[in-house]
Parts: structure tokens; C-alpha cells; sequence
């Protein structure tokens, strides 16, 4: 779980699959925070800052378009109201979702920090060390996408975060259906091949 500038963080083949997943080239990603069961890159992380020096907003990015797709289709049904709903009324929501919000937070911290990768050394931490940045959770009861509390708990679930207790409670509440979630045909590992 590192950022190493000397070591690539995606490998020809990842980036290949995550260039299709997006729909373009990823940019200063600094690892891959989860995979779908086919192995394929279905969160990434990008850094903070990117190397030209523009600040970004947002550390872990959805990559699987299943995932995607299912996330927006939960979303729509009123997802967002469920969170903030199940913050505001359920204790260990509430506790797991802080404290899944503090890691990203000192993940995002440590990563732009003055050793950042392909940070230049003028370049501040975007809205300060401790903010998670537009596109990345920082109030659930303020919530208004699903996309970034789901990247963080799949990097929580898969261990690029550390381990939060009630994580995968969590995951249900919010109604992020288990395997429904991935595809059934690896089509992301298809791409290397046609």
C-alpha cells in the first residue's frame, strides 16, 4: 500500500483494463484499493495531487462499470436517503462510517504529504492535510453519492484501508447487493485479448 514513484502502480495489463474501464488514460493512480473476483482492477487510487501539480479531488475511484452501474441503480432507488438515514438512526452506521471517513482522511493525508509522489515540493496538500476532498466522503449526513462511500468500502473489505469492525453490515445496509455487484464473464480480462 504504497506510493512508490520507482515501482509502477498498475501494470501494463491494469492499466490497458482501467483505460477501458474509464473510458480514458488513469492518471497518477498510486494503486489498486480493489479487485473484482476476476482479479481486475475495480477501485483505484489516485493521488491527491496529481504531477502536475493540480490538486484532486477524489482518492479512490470505482473502475468496474458493473459496479458502477449497480451503485448508480441502488443510488437512484434512493440510496443516498438510506445512508444519511441509517447515520442518523443506527449507532454502529454511524461509527463505521466515521471511522471508515478518518481512514480515508489519513490515507489521503499521508499521500499528499511533502513526499507525494510526483508532487512538486511547492505544492500544498489540496484544502488542507485533513480534508478528504470534493469527491471523497467526509460527512455522511451530508452525503450526496454513493460512488465514493462504496470505493472506501471495498478498499476497507479487501484490505487497502485498515480492517473497520461492521464494515460488511454496513455494506448491506446501504443495499449494495453481494455478487450481484460484478459480472459473471470476466469481460474486463476479455479487453486484453480482442
Amino acid at each position: 500500500m504504497s506510493a512508490n514513484p520507482r515501482e509502477p502502480a498498475l501494470t501494463a495489463e491494469e492499466r490497458t483494463i482501467v483505460a477501458s474501464q474509464l473510458g480514458r488514460e488513469p492518471r497518477d493512480v498510486s494503486g489498486v484499493a480493489a479487485r473484482c473476483p476476476f482479479a481486475c482492477p475495480a477501485v483505484i487510487e489516485t493521488l491527491p495531487v496529481l504531477s502536475d501539480g493540480t490538486p484532486n479531488p477524489t482518492l479512490l475511484y470505482l473502475t468496474c462499470p458493473v459496479l458502477v452501474t449497480a451503485v448508480s441503480t441502488v443510488e437512484a432507488r434512493g440510496g443516498v436517503r438510506a445512508l444519511k438515514a441509517a447515520f442518523g438512526a443506527d449507532e454502529s452506521v454511524r461509527e463505521v462510517l466515521l471511522e471508515m471517513t478518518r481512514l480515508y482522511r489519513v490515507r489521503r493525508a499521508a499521500l499528499a504529504g511533502p513526499g507525494c509522489a510526483g508532487a512538486p515540493a511547492r505544492v500544498a496538500a489540496p484544502r488542507g492535510r485533513e480534508e478528504p476532498g470534493v469527491g471523497g466522503p467526509s460527512d455522511p449526513s451530508k452525503a450526496s453519492c454513493l460512488h465514493a462511500y462504496t470505493a472506501a468500502l471495498l478498499a476497507v473489505r479487501q484490505g487497502w484501508l485498515p480492517s473497520v469492525p461492521g464494515a460488511e453490515d454496513v455494506w448491506e445496509r446501504l443495499g449494495l447487493p453481494g455478487g450481484a455487484v460484478w459480472c459473471s464473464d470476466g469481460r474486463c480480462l476479455k479487453l486484453l485479448y480482442d
